[in-house]
């Protein structure tokens, strides 16, 4: 996790006279201390009580001051089995391990801000499983929980959060709104993390290319751009590249998306992220598979495969079978298409939309076998019933699709009501 600051009011006035009288016995200026992790306004935040020291702050700095943790904190863990359990957990999902990371979450009782920063750390373990509906109410728990201690710094991160929560099920607008907070808060100095800056902005001009305002994207693009050059956090690179990575392939820039998906998997792999690195190499195969490389495109998902069984992905294998069945279907050979899409739909890892998309992908199979008019009706109902409730392009395709064969089987007022409903999701809302 990134550094974290707190506002005023809140630090320990005997940590920030301990910090300030290390840092100057060993010789150090703020800046030396500072690194590229912090900024050195950050230093003096801390050293004057302004800011808190966070505990992930101080596991850097302890290091570098030549001490251990507990002797930079000194009486300041109030219970050291909570914090090791918080520390796990949080090491568990950015290891790549949501899963275990949500059970050791689930195991930990804690009041006040901890008890914020246990139902954070669940509601981003349940994102990282694709969960990102179950996810939305504990973050807002956890921001209550913030607001009420009135801790800032943790409720900005939050604010992210909840931001990447909305932006997955499609909700553009409140996804701005959250960040655009976040960006607020850092102009404002209540937050001093270039890292997490570095993120925000990043991802302000992923979410304001996303909605097709590349002006409003660009301030924002520009300067994501210039704090990477400041920034050591290879993680934060790695989102970083990987926001615009997506950005790219969802404009049909599937050249350049490649490119960044590249660079972020030298990023995580300086990490040791291997799971993450299977999800790369997975979005590598899919924009492969959009540029008609079907080659390639098993090259790229030969890698995720492998990464995936050597780390026990928890989501990833169904959706490489079912990028492996849209790779058979283009390639006209539908019955392992068909195999590979029910292996998908039936797999108990599978998310919601992985599902949904593996019955789609069956339904147009249905179609290229000419079955039924009343199977393929019953197929692509099937899709779209399980479709329900995802982001409306995925439902505007699957609408065009059912038009599209039920037109070629001569039904053209079944077509034109799937069209006219896909032409309903594309409606503005009142």
């Amino acid at each position: 996790m990134p550094a974290r600051t707190a506002p005023a009011g809140r630090a320990d006035a005997s940590i920030a006279s301990r910090f300030r009288r290390l840092r100057e016995t060993r010789g150090l200026s703020q800046a030396q201390l500072a690194g590229g992790d912090f900024t050195p306004g950050y230093i003096s935040q801390v050293e004057s009580g302004r800011s808190r020291l966070s505990l992930h702050a101080a596991q850097v700095f302890a290091p570098r001051l030549g001490i251990s943790l507990d002797e930079l904190l000194g009486t300041a863990i109030v219970d050291k089995q909570i914090q090791i359990q918080l520390i796990q957990a949080e090491r568990e999902l950015a290891d790549g391990s949501p899963e275990y990371a949500l059970k050791l979450a689930r195991g930990i009782h804690g009041a006040g801000p901890v008890n914020g920063r246990v139902l954070r750390l669940q509601g981003r373990a349940l994102l990282a499983l694709d969960q990102a509906r179950d996810a939305i109410p504990m973050l807002e728990r956890s921001l209550d929980a913030f607001r009420a201690e009135q801790d800032n710094e943790f409720a900005v991160r939050n604010q992210l959060d909840l931001a990447f929560a909305h932006a997955r099920l499609a909700r553009p607008q409140q996804a701005l709104v959250y960040a655009l907070e976040c960006e607020r808060a850092l102009k404002s100095g209540s937050i001093v993390d270039r890292t997490f800056e570095l993120q925000v902005e990043s991802y302000l001009a992923a979410l304001y290319a996303g909605i097709g305002e590349r002006e409003s994207a660009e301030p924002h693009l520009e300067r994501a751009v210039a704090l990477s050059q400041d920034v050591v956090d290879h993680d934060a690179l790695a989102a970083l590249y990987a926001r615009l990575a997506a950005t790219a392939q969802e404009s049909g820039e599937l050249q350049r998306a490649i490119e960044y998906w590249n660079r972020s998997i030298k990023e995580l792999e300086f990490r040791g992220r291997e799971r993450s690195v299977a999800d790369s190499w997975h979005n590598i195969g899919t924009a492969y598979l959009r540029l008609g490389e079907v080659g390639k495109a098993n090259n790229a998902l030969d890698r995720a495969e492998r990464l995936n069984e050597e780390t026990k992905h928890p989501t990833l294998g169904p959706w490489i079978r079912l990028t492996r069945a849209k790779l058979s279907l283009r390639s006209g050979r539908l019955s392992e298409a068909d195999a590979m899409a029910a292996s998908a739909a039936k797999d108990q890892a599978a998310s919601k939309l992985a599902r949904s998309e593996a019955l789609l992908v069956r339904a147009q199979v249905s179609d290229r076998r000419k079955a039924a008019i009343g199977e393929l009706r019953q197929a692509f109902n099937r899709a779209l019933e399980a479709l329900s409730g995802e982001p409306p392009t995925l439902r505007v395709r699957a609408h065009r699709l059912y038009a599209d064969a039920l037109a070629g089987r001569g039904d053209f007022r079944g077509a034109l009501e799937q069209s006219r409903r896909a032409l309903d999701l594309l409606r503005p809302l009142p």
